[in-house]
């Protein structure tokens, strides 16, 4: 949820300053959103922003986790508060850097877990 103290609004405030968990990650989200930027602005900001956040720990599952759950609920919160339409053009943006960012960082980290410790889904999935 994007509701934080003061000390971690002051704290995000500050340029360069990378959220220290997902209540943050999804606090800053939510101003980005509320920003209303241009398409092309929320996109590098919203890239900067998982990046960042990616690389202050070393690489766990944890951390992708964080930026999914925060960027799915960062939406769906938009849409509760402002009333917006699921289909909100920063929305789509949301949701496309979002995958995008899986394609890129958690899905070849998924598959070394899985030659690791083994694939939990079945050979051929029916869905």
């Amino acid at each position: 949820m994007p509701y934080v103290n003061e000390e971690s609004k002051t704290y995000l405030a500050q340029e360069g300053s990378v959220p220290r968990g997902s209540g943050e990650l999804n606090y800053k989200i939510t101003i980005l959103l509320l920003a209303n930027p241009s398409g092309d602005e929320f996109q590098v900001s919203l890239l900067k922003l998982f990046n960042d956040y990616r690389e202050v720990e070393e690489e766990r599952y944890q951390r992708y986790n964080d930026i999914t759950g925060a960027a799915v609920n960062a939406g769906l919160e938009f849409v509760r508060r402002t009333k917006a339409r699921y289909d909100h053009p920063l929305l789509n943006i949301l949701a496309e850097v979002s995958h995008d960012f899986y394609d890129k960082y958690a899905a070849p980290y998924e598959n070394k877990c899985i030659e690791k410790n083994g694939d939990v889904y079945p050979e051929i999935v029916a869905v």
